[in-house]
């Protein structure tokens, strides 16, 4: 039964059909890789480095690779070096998804690549020793966020994943980005420093021979850019899924630095003729993001840069996929022939990369409406608290109206006042006058006062005398009646008028 699956008819070398088809294999890939990396001081083939990602999806990953790079010249030649580093990256980028996690194994021989070349320091020497840095980090960090593909490309779906919703994973990211970001700058210093920046020198093979892995680092540096200010205005929103904007100050001095010299990187591959027939080179907006205004996330556009095909090329030296088979047929019987798997067609090869491609920019199309519908969503809400902030600015200046007709009136009330105070000092003066009349008239009030009682002392005296005398009159006139002495009366009258006299000389 398993001799049904697993046929093993062996031909006159002794091998199954599945070790030829290996070999097979294994020999197209050394002639593809050989000719992409050479010790010619020219740019990687573009249909070399082609074949060499499409071997990667035959291999489901980059074992093949690496086993066959691993006897290529690398310590020996600086040319060789440098483009074998260009097509690490390279299938890291386009090649099968587990080339990722199969080079991150390969660091350490990286990293002793770049402490030997960079010893050397002329030539070759720093711009080795600047790749195999980026690499490096580049390692780390698809070590650090294996859900990240190598070509950086994710729907936000997978973009949210990667933090969740904890602000620290944000903080991190945008460091790892940054840091990333930052070894990217520098090969392209590096790279624009050894060139003696005319565009002749661009249009030499020597000098495209440098250049080519800068569109591999233009690609990266757009997804990166995008991700960086998308964190950073996550970081900057509201609570709780941000952080104060003191504690990002470092982030945003980082970005500020970053965004200057990508800028700057861009613009000076844009004026390279070299390029212009590779890749639209992206630009950045003339002013970099705002992180404290939330509004300014509206502006960001996400740089795009678009590699254009190769011109096929006469195929003088029959390189091609097709031509890299090897047509030369086993002496095997014709019934293990039929039995062996068909030869893997590049066409298939590319349908497939396509057709990710386009679910990615499916992805993509659905990103971008749902961040329009998003932005009219917060738009709209901001317009209905601007209208409320107005509503309320409104409310208070007809409050502030009416405090100042207020105030108005206190103001004049005051200046009545203060013509009233000047009036003080003559009231004052008139008052004491007052005063001064009121204590004479208390005086003579409480002298006239002393003499009436006095009066009325005196006159209670003389009433009660008057009563003695009235009685020793009337006793006397009795006596007068009785004696009948006429001269008596009349002493007794003129006696009560001297009394009589008195009294009212008296009171």
């Amino acid at each position: 039964m398993s001799s049904m699956h697993l046929p093993k008819v062996v031909g006159q070398r002794g091998k199954t059909s599945l070790e030829i088809e290996r070999e097979s294999f294994e020999r197209r890939q050394i002639i593809a890789l050989n000719k992409a990396i050479n010790n010619q001081e020219t740019p990687v083939k573009e249909k070399h480095a082609r074949n060499a990602v499409l071997g990667t999806f035959q291999d489901n990953g980059g074992n093949m690779f690496w086993a066959i790079s691993s006897k290529m010249p690398v310590q020996a030649n600086p040319i060789v070096c440098w483009k074998f580093l260009q097509v690490v990256h390279k299938l890291m980028r386009d090649g099968h998804p587990n080339v990722v996690q199969d080079s991150v194994k390969y660091a350490s021989q990286i990293r002793d690549l770049g402490k030997l070349w960079g010893h050397l320091k002329e030539g070759y020497g720093k711009l080795i020793a600047s790749y195999c840095r980026l690499l490096i980090q580049k390692f780390k960090f698809h070590r650090k966020f294996p859900g990240i593909p190598g070509n950086l490309v994710m729907p936000d779906e997978q973009y949210y994943k990667i933090c969740g919703g904890d602000v620290n994973n944000y903080f991190e990211f945008s460091i790892d980005m940054l840091d990333y970001m930052d070894e990217i700058i520098s090969l392209q210093h590096a790279v624009f420093g050894s060139l003696d920046m005319s565009r002749a020198n661009s249009m030499t093979m020597a000098g495209q021979c440098r250049l080519a892995p800068l569109i591999l680092c233009i690609l990266d540096t757009c997804q990166l850019y995008d991700y960086l200010v998308r964190s950073l205005f996550h970081l900057h929103s509201t609570p709780p899924t941000s952080l104060p904007p003191d504690t990002l100050s470092g982030h945003r001095d980082r970005f500020l630095q970053c965004y200057k010299r990508l800028k700057e990187f861009y613009f000076k591959c844009s004026n390279l003729q070299y390029f212009k027939h590779l890749v639209q080179v992206p630009s950045l907006p003339d002013n970099p993001p705002n992180f404290l205004i939330a509004s300014d996330f509206t502006k960001h556009i996400k740089p795009a840069a678009v590699v254009r095909e190769e011109e096929p090329e006469p195929d003088a030296d029959n390189d091609s996929v097709d031509n890299l088979i090897d047509m030369s047929i086993p002496d095997v019987p014709v019934q293990e022939i039929n039995d062996r798997p068909p030869e893997p067609d590049e066409r298939d090869f590319l349908i497939e990369r396509l057709q990710r491609e386009i679910r990615l920019l499916k992805e993509e199309l659905g990103r971008v409406r749902a961040e329009d519908h998003k932005i009219i969503s917060g738009l709209k809400e901001e317009i209905v608290k601007l209208e409320k902030i107005l509503s309320e600015l409104r409310l208070s200046a007809n409050k502030s109206l009416k405090e100042n007709e207020g105030l108005k009136k206190d103001i004049e009330q005051l200046k009545s006042d203060v013509v009233a105070s000047s009036k003080v000092p003559e009231l004052e003066k008139q008052a004491k006058a007052n005063q001064e009349k009121f204590q004479k008239m208390k005086d003579i009030y409480g002298k006239l006062r002393e003499e009436h009682v006095s009066l009325l002392r005196n006159h209670d005296s003389l009433t009660k005398q008057m009563a003695v005398e009235k009685k020793v009159l009337e006793e006397k006139d009795q006596i007068i009646k009785v004696a009948g002495l006429e001269g008596l009366f009349y002493t007794s009258q003129e006696t009560q008028v001297r009394i009589t006299h008195t009294h009212h000389h008296h009171v």
